[in-house]
């Protein structure tokens, strides 16, 4: 997975060439792949010289888990609040 870090915009295309779509500064892209550990079916093409952050499987799937983590204690203790 790759996040685009800089403001820049990056044509996104299927496996056809078709142009789906611009990115900006901030978005993500490979995260199904990263879920299902199936190939990606898009190619990100940028149109200037662009900084971006490779995120491995299981890097991402840690994150994932530890902000699910977070958000299910956050709920509960926000329920508990109202449950006293």
């Amino acid at each position: 997975m790759q996040v685009v870090q800089e403001p820049i915009g990056v044509n996104l295309s299927n496996l056809h060439g078709t142009c789906l779509g611009v990115m900006r500064a901030g978005s993500a892209f490979g995260e199904l792949a990263l879920i299902s550990g199936e190939s990606r079916t898009g190619t990100i093409i940028t149109r200037e010289p662009t900084i971006m952050l490779s995120i491995s499987r299981p890097d991402y799937l840690r994150i994932m888990k530890d902000a699910l983590e977070s958000a299910t204690k956050q709920q509960v203790d926000f329920l508990l609040h109202f449950s006293q």
